[in-house]
């Protein structure tokens, strides 16, 4: 739900008592204690009619929309009727204070809540009183309810206090009071009485405040909320089905909404809390409804709440005399899960069990979506003491002791926020011409963060130094058909997770970069969430930006690169590396630099040759293909504006190059191969997203991102691109058009990622949030093309309707003209002359308007929103 409207408590003198909302004016209805109705036009805050016919609080509104007139109640006695210009249709005397409405479309009746007393009228189903209620009469008396009571079978002793919660769901109504009493009633279809079927007596510890009705697809509920700050959901037949506590106040507004499925409860609070109602949890730290954009218009003290489906709002009023609107947004965010930092790096995993992992500074977290309901995850930190530790060789006591230390003083392991964000402000900046090694300021700051000291010492002070130092992730990819999560980091790092098998399994050491020397390792590794730290890869110069995986003659590669500009390959199943990259022609010095300035992202495109290649390598008849036949391929991109493309090989000499995606005019932060298009995709700092022909790596489309591309993934189904970007905007790209938009980041999206199984989106920011949002549908996708061609060719057939009017006009006038300048014998010639053009345009005029007619009926009954078009002008002369 996003927040739409504010309306300023200026605008009411007195407090706000009732709100509706009126389906034939399409504005809400509010009461007050002036005793006067308004109505709102919600996009600009102003009244746009008063309704003056009450001497008391208006204390109910209700509209009727079979009947399509408002009603409203007041503590004067008395009941109104208002046709939809604001005049009396029907005044009703009761002669006592009225403190509740309900209306029964199913029944067409009303139901009137008193001191002790329930009423019931019958509507009329007389078709003056439907004129009248339609504004075409000006003053009709007592015809749209009749004004003798229905009669209420049992209802004698019902209640014996103030009924103030009335409402009907069905052929039932339910009514509650200050008396502690739910009472439910019948309706017959036929017959004037209504019957009392069942009395829940001390349904509340004290009086009931508000009362709602919820149904999905499968429940149906009664929900009540009380003085004695309590929730309950009721079954229809009256059996307590829940009990939701511990609130600070009175129960004083209470809505399910049905879109979001969630029910929203106020109490006199700063903001409205949202519950799960089937398993009764709290998920008001996963749902977001603008609080911050509420609480910056000093918007508190929520009182009443109410949804509206007609419009997908919902509507509360305050104890400050403000209506606030929020409208349902199937693009807003599902959940939003609350980091403690940034998050720059994020990573899912495609099958069951759905998993998340999302990394920042000295930070990696692992997400798991809770079995109470689609809102709340589950999150588990995994530990990155084993990594510093190997760093520096510290002893797992020294760590431990370190840490204790840490959480003893509330010390943070991470340097604030401020520095994480200059630094990346100095890469932003750095010049486009720039070769070789970032900046110095950049290098100099990454030196700095990265003093990994007290080798081998068990010295807590030590320790406590490395324990401050920064590990930062800056991309990470999960690795399905090994399970592995690979983090890479700026600190020249790529650590490597994995599920253990066994909790007493030590880590596997791995040789030293220089060759046979062997690095320290003792069995100390993080298990939190059965993750284990599997090997730590530090053979990169500077920081480590770039990961990709390539599946090749049986063998698992990993491919990185990032700021030193080279570009390694290791065995994944053992932490190895294999070899290098390397270009001879590239001269000396430079024969391991893959790009003119640094590798910012990596991707790779499976061999079409990979299994046949596997198998026959095993059995030995035909010798293996090489790299230039049909294997895998990959391609990085680069900050001097460009994206290459080579053959992969595990010998860094044999990395032939296959072509240059040229044409960016900024940085190219990412690219990616859609197997779904069979293109290369890449976005940019210049604010486009191109697709690239794989053979003539010529650009093919290219769509405009309208803010620099910082992070992307693809839906491989249906073949869309999901970006993230520094505007904090997520769209989804089909080509060169933008099918979906979804906003509600505050800061840059650092991370993307696609859940198929669950047609979820994912996107992680430097605003320390996580937020998942709904996938587009490719069928509404499909229906909306559809729709948006239809209107077309329907507005382009008005025009040419039009177009084919003027031109008749302009042809019988021509004529006129003629037979009135010319003798008779002229004008007899020029009219004989002119009937056959005349009648065949007529002809085509007529089919022209059959064809639109048709086209009209066939989009209609397809769409779901209302074709406007404007209506062809009204003919000049007669006749035409």
């Amino acid at each position: 739900m996003e927040l739409r409207t504010i309306i300023s408590p200026d605008l009411h003198p007195k407090a706000i008592t009732c709100v509706t909302y009126h389906g034939v004016r399409r504005e809400l209805i509010t009461g007050c204690e002036d005793a006067v109705i308004r109505a709102w036009d919600t996009e600009t805050g102003r009244v746009s009619l008063a309704f003056d016919g009450h001497a008391g609080w208006i204390t109910a509104l209700v509209y009727c929309k079979e009947i399509k007139c408002l009603v409203s109640a007041s503590q004067d006695g008395s009941i109104i009727a208002w046709s939809n210009s604001g005049k009396i249709l029907q005044r009703i005397q009761t002669g006592q204070a009225i403190y509740s409405l309900a209306w029964n479309a199913r029944r067409n009746q009303i139901m009137v809540g008193q001191n002790g007393l329930v009423r019931v009228y019958q509507a009329k189903d007389d078709p003056q009183a439907l004129a009248a209620a339609a504004g075409n009469t000006t003053n009709v008396v007592d015809v749209m309810f009749d004004t003798r009571e229905l009669h209420l079978m049992g209802a004698k002793g019902t209640h014996n206090d103030i009924v103030n919660c009335i409402l009907a769901a069905e052929a039932r109504f339910f009514s509650g009071g200050y008396d502690r009493k739910i009472v439910i009633y019948e309706s017959p279809s036929h017959g004037a009485k209504v019957h009392v079927v069942q009395t829940i007596h001390e349904a509340h510890e004290a009086g009931i405040t508000c009362m709602t009705y919820a149904k999905d697809a499968e429940n149906a509920w009664l929900m009540t909320g009380s003085f004695d700050r309590t929730v309950k959901l009721w079954s229809l037949d009256g059996n307590c089905l829940q009990k939701f506590d511990g609130f600070l106040d009175t129960i004083t507004g209470i809505c399910y909404v049905p879109p979001i499925q969630t029910l929203w409860i106020t109490s006199n609070s700063l903001f409205p809390m949202f519950l799960d109602p089937r398993s009764g949890v709290n998920i008001s730290d996963f749902v977001k409804a603008d609080n911050d954009k509420a609480h910056d218009k000093m918007v508190s003290l929520f009182r009443q709440l109410q949804f509206f489906p007609d419009t997908g709002e919902v509507v509360a009023l305050t104890g400050r005399r403000q209506v606030v609107v929020w409208r349902f947004n199937p693009a807003a965010p599902v959940t939003t899960l609350e980091c403690s930092d940034a998050v720059d790096a994020l990573a899912v995993t495609r099958d069951d069990p759905v998993l998340m992992f999302s990394a920042g500074v000295n930070a990696l977290s692992q997400w798991e979506r809770m079995q109470l309901n689609t809102f709340m995850y589950a999150r588990e930190n995994v530990s990155l003491h084993a990594a510093l530790m190997q760093l520096s060789g510290a002893t797992p006591a020294a760590i431990r002791s370190a840490a204790a230390g840490l959480a003893k003083k509330g010390a943070r392991p991470s340097k604030q926020r401020e520095m994480m964000m200059q630094t990346r402000s100095d890469s932003r900046l750095m010049p486009a011409t720039a070769v070789g090694s970032p900046t110095p300021a950049r290098r100099g700051g990454l030196q700095k963060s990265q003093s990994l000291v007290g080798a081998g010492t068990d010295s807590p002070s030590s320790s406590m130094s490395l324990l401050n130092a920064k590990l930062t992730a800056t991309t990470m990819i999960f690795y399905e058909k090994l399970e592995l999560l690979i983090v890479a980091f700026e600190e020249k790092r790529i650590i490597v997770w994995g599920f253990a098998q066994d909790s007493d399994e030590p880590v596997a050491p791995r040789p030293g970069a220089a060759g046979g020397d062997y690095i320290a390792q003792e069995s100390f590794a993080s298990r939190v969430s059965g993750l284990t730290m599997k090997f730590i890869i530090d053979d990169h110069r500077d920081a480590v930006t770039s990961l990709a995986v390539c599946h090749w003659k049986g063998v698992h590669y990993l491919i990185s690169s990032g700021w030193d500009r080279r570009i390694f390959v290791f065995d994944l199943s053992t932490g190895l590396r294999v070899d290098v990259f390397r270009d001879a022609s590239f001269g000396t010095g430079r024969e391991e630099l893959a790009a003119d300035g640094p590798v910012l992202d990596l991707a790779s495109r499976p061999g079409t040759a990979t299994e046949s290649s596997s198998s026959s390598s095993r059995t030995g008849s035909s010798p293996p293909p090489t790299a230039q036949e049909g294997g895998p391929q990959f391609a990085y991109a680069s900050a001097d504006k460009l994206a290459y493309v080579r053959r992969f090989s595990a010998r860094g000499d044999q990395m032939t190059l296959v072509g240059v995606l040229q044409g960016h005019e900024a940085e190219v932060t990412k690219i990616y191969w859609a197997a779904a298009r069979g293109q290369w995709v890449t976005g940019s700092e210049d604010k486009t997203v191109r697709f690239w022909d794989p053979h003539t790596m010529q650009c093919l489309i290219i769509a405009n991102n309208e803010s620099p591309v910082t992070a992307m993934c693809l839906d491989e189904s249906v073949g869309l691109v999901i970006t993230g970007a520094r505007d904090r905007v997520l769209r989804v790209f089909e080509g060169d058009k933008c099918h979906q938009r979804n906003v509600g980041h505050t800061d840059e999206i650092r991370g993307v990622a696609h859940i198929p199984t669950r047609r979820q989106y994912v996107t992680s920011s430097w605003d320390g949030t996580i937020r998942i949002w709904n996938a587009i549908d490719p069928k509404r996708m499909r229906r909306d093309e559809d729709e948006k061609s239809a209107a077309a060719a329907a507005a382009a057939a008005h025009l040419a309707l039009n177009s084919l009017e003027n031109s008749v006009d302009a042809g019988v006038l021509d004529s006129g003209r003629r037979r009135s300048s010319g003798g008779s014998g002229s004008a007899k010639k020029s009219a004989g002359g002119g009937r056959g053009p005349l009648t065949a345009v007529s002809r085509t005029k007529a089919d022209l308007g059959v064809a639109v007619q048709q086209m009209e009926a066939m989009f209609l009954e397809s769409a779901d929103f209302d074709l406007v078009v404007p209506p062809p002008p009204t003919s000049r002369r007669p006749g035409i």
